[in-house]
C-alpha cells in the first residue's frame, strides 16, 4: 500500500518556506536556522530532530527515510 505524500516526517524546502513564519514564531530563530542549514546540507531529518538538535547520525532507525 502506498503512503500518502507528505506523511514521511522528513522536512523539505517547501515545508520550511511555507511555514517559515510559523516556525520562527513558535520555535524561534535558532530552529528556523537549523531547518535551513539542514536543507542546505541535504540532510534527511525530521522536524523534531531539528527542534531537539539531534545529529543525523544519532537518529533512531525508524526515523530514517527510505
Amino acid at each position: 500500500m502506498q503512503r500518502p505524500a507528505g506523511v514521511n516526517g522528513i522536512i523539505d524546502s517547501k515545508d520550511v518556506i511555507l511555514h517559515g513564519p510559523t516556525i520562527l514564531w513558535q520555535f524561534g530563530p535558532t530552529v528556523l536556522l537549523r531547518c535551513l542549514a539542514s536543507l542546505a546540507r541535504n540532510e534527511h531529518r525530521t522536524f523534531l530532530d531539528v527542534v531537539y538538535g539531534v545529529p543525523p547520525s544519532r537518529r533512531s532507525p525508524t526515523a530514517r527515510s527510505k
